[in-house]
């Protein structure tokens, strides 16, 4: 059994391992989990699987693993590990070979690398890899560009001819959606007074005397001309500077996977991922899975509905969070966003990401709560643009989910945990201390 982690590179992750599987004719089933808890470790533990392979979930969590799953089990991850994972032959993981799981390599990538070692021709899925960086949101480099390994298999997939990179507009759907949509529903960069209002965007791009239909069809962003893209930055800049961003923020690396169709989400490697991403955390991971073993027909009609239906829904969300002063909780360094009620756990990752790139945000680290089906609270935690750059935050938050009697952890800048809805409290008090 496989399972992974519900975003994207989760998705990715297992999705190339369940392709080199299949080469070797592997057996398999493939589950997205939201975190590893004793509840799902009981359950699997039960089911009568040979073996069981986390993908890019599971780090901090081993002793737990191994108590269910007597050493039955890999963990392939990219997150902070602890001291004693660090040496344990069951966790493959980058962080325990001098690289930096948050930047450097995600969690698809280290599938690829296992891959890479399970069967011949490995170097024809390093796209997929690409993609899970992508979804990690690890395009930190100069112009929105990978680094370390990640750019090793950017090169790689380029070398196999399915992949190309190019200098371009930084849009959500820029070859699928009309162009103002395409504006609407980009939130990194976040355009304040743009991003979330299609109107807008429309009234902005129609003064500004663009061409947006041809004949009764849509423009899309991927084929306006030279001019008038750069007509469309300087349409943009004053609400980019209005957010803090430069004009240039609104353009960079674009990884185009060749072999896909133009005017589908796959063509742009951050929007396959933005796919993948979606069908996880709406529930309807089967359709990610499916989309990275090749499917292109019904799974990939029902995967983009899921699409439009969760960008809306991240609209949504931080529509009512932001408008309602109750749910703002000002806090020194911290703000935190009550979604009691409101948000789905399910949810949770993708909107503290939108969240941590609005202006109004700026400088503060945002802790994003929800309280989960099972009664527990869980809580995303991200850093806002430039704030507390020292701080280890998956570390700090794997320290005080565990001192609260949850389980946590992540990155440097992007954490997660879940901990029991009475020692909420406790563990919001843990985080602050930690940050002092």
């Amino acid at each position: 059994m496989m399972l992974g982690h519900i975003d994207a590179d989760g998705i990715a992750s297992m999705g190339v391992l369940a392709r080199a599987l299949a080469q070797n004719d592997g057996i398999f089933t493939a589950r997205a989990i939201a975190d590893v808890n004793p509840r799902l470790l009981e359950e699997i533990s039960k089911e009568g699987f040979d073996f069981y392979v986390f993908c890019e979930v599971g780090s901090g969590h081993v002793p737990l693993i191994e108590e269910h799953l007597k050493g039955k089990y890999l963990l392939v991850d990219h997150h902070q590990l602890t001291d004693e994972e660090r040496d344990n032959p069951k966790v493959f993981n980058v962080n325990s070979y001098g690289f930096d799981g948050a930047r450097e390599l995600s969690g698809a990538g280290v599938s690829y690398f296992l891959a890479s070692n399970m069967v011949s021709g490995a170097r024809s899925m390093a796209w997929l890899s690409v993609v899970g960086a992508l979804g990690d949101r690890q395009d930190q480099g100069t112009r929105h560009s990978l680094l370390g390994l990640n750019e090793q298999l950017a090169m790689e997939a380029v070398s196999t001819d399915r992949m190309e990179m190019v200098e371009d507009l930084l849009l959500f759907g820029r070859g699928v959606r009309p162009i103002h949509e395409s504006v609407a529903m980009t939130f990194d960069p976040y355009i304040q007074g743009l991003s979330g209002n299609k109107d807008a965007c429309l009234a902005a791009l129609q003064t500004a005397g663009f061409e947006l239909k041809e004949a009764s069809r849509w423009r899309v962003a991927s084929e306006l001309s030279a001019d008038e893209k750069e007509k469309l930055i300087l349409t943009l800049t004053p609400y980019l500077e209005i957010s803090g961003d430069e004009a240039a923020g609104i353009k960079g690396n674009v990884y185009l996977l060749k072999k896909e169709d133009e005017r589908t989400y796959l063509k742009d490697a951050r929007d396959f991922a933005s796919l993948l991403d979606a069908t996880g955390r709406m529930n309807k991971a089967g359709l990610g899975i499916a989309l990275c073993m090749g499917d292109r027909g019904a799974a990939l009609t029902d995967a983009e509905k899921t699409l439009m239906e969760f960008r809306n829904s991240i609209m949504r969300y931080m529509h009512v969070l932001l408008s309602d002063e109750e749910r703002v909780i000002q806090d020194g360094p911290l703000v935190q966003l009550v979604g009691d009620g409101i948000v789905q756990e399910n949810m949770t990752g993708a909107l503290s990401n939108a969240l941590s790139n609005m202006p109004q945000l700026k400088g503060k680290l945002i802790v994003l709560r929800t309280i989960t089906k099972s009664g527990e609270i869980k809580f995303s935690v991200r850093k806002g643009r430039g704030a507390l750059p020292s701080l280890n935050l998956g570390g700090v938050m794997l320290r005080s989910a565990a001192l609260a009697g949850g389980n946590g952890g992540g990155h440097d800048s992007a954490a997660g945990a879940h901990v029991p809805a009475v020692k909420a409290g406790l563990f919001y008090e843990k985080l602050k201390s930690g940050i002092a």
